[in-house]
């Protein structure tokens, strides 16, 4: 299936949505590119980490964001190692340009503490619709159930 980032004022707009119910500290970008949806949403949050691998794209995040910690990594190897430490965000969005089950399950697998309470954000860009019907993979369906309106 195509690579689809078609949906764009959707993301934004699920992403600000949460920050009107979550009061958010930190977060957690994995996926973070150049920082173009960081600049639309999280411009008010003075701290966060951004993960990615691509040089140009974390250089251009680091100019724009200096007071956040920006890694060159392959993302799903950083969070499958313990990088990142549940405690330490509010917020983590797993904004793929292709598939972010990888890397969430590679946080879910790995993940030293469990917060309190955490926000997740997760758009699939390999899927054409945001929702949660296509967007979860059937095991997941409970927890969407019982955490997905909240």
């Amino acid at each position: 299936m195509p690579k689809d980032n078609s949906q764009w004022k959707n993301k934004i707009t699920l992403r600000r949505h949460i920050l009107t119910r979550l009061p958010v500290r930190s977060v957690l970008e994995v996926f973070a590119g150049n920082g173009v949806m960081n600049r639309r949403c999280y411009s008010d949050i003075d701290y966060g980490v951004a993960l990615d691998k691509d040089t140009k794209k974390c250089k251009q995040f680091a100019r724009i964001r200096p007071s956040w910690a920006v890694y060159e990594v392959d993302a799903v190897q950083a969070l499958a190692g313990g990088m990142a430490d549940a405690g330490a965000f509010d917020l983590i969005d797993f904004d793929a340009w292709g598939d972010p089950w990888r890397a969430i399950y590679a946080y879910a697998d790995n993940c030293a503490t469990a917060p309190d309470r955490l926000g997740i954000v997760v758009t699939d860009g390999l899927r054409r619709k945001l929702n949660y019907a296509s967007a979860f993979p059937r095991h997941m369906e409970p927890e969407v159930q019982k955490y997905g309106g909240r």
